[in-house]
């Protein structure tokens, strides 16, 4: 965690053809209202390390967002969410990790269900 949390620091979020920017805002207003939705859910829900508000400027920017202690019940470890957010919870060994990492639900033709 403490590695994650120091890297995520140091993403400079802006203007994508800036150089010093290395994250630029979400895709579109549909997303942007997603992350807004979906950080207060998960402020709700669990512990926002690092992120979860929107940025000034001229676009849909959203800082980069870690979130711990969200129960692995919650709808959000089941949707992908594809924002600038990310949960971490603790598995006790590799085997348990990729339980926790595929306990997704999908349609019968391969598709993952998405939850709103």
């Amino acid at each position: 965690m403490e590695k994650l949390l120091a890297l995520t620091k140091e993403i400079h979020v802006g203007d994508p053809t800036q150089k010093e920017n290395w994250m630029g805002p979400v895709a579109n207003k549909g997303a942007f209202e997603d992350y807004k939705k979906f950080v207060a859910d998960l402020r709700q829900d669990g512990e926002i390390v690092f992120g979860g508000e929107v940025l000034a400027g001229n676009g849909y920017f959203a800082a980069p967002t870690i979130v711990d202690n969200l129960p692995h019940g919650h709808y959000l470890w089941k949707q992908e969410m594809f924002l600038p957010i990310v949960t971490v919870h603790a598995f006790t060994d590799l085997d348990d990790a990729m339980a926790k990492a595929n306990d997704v639900e999908i349609w019968p033709d391969g598709r993952f269900l998405q939850r709103r």
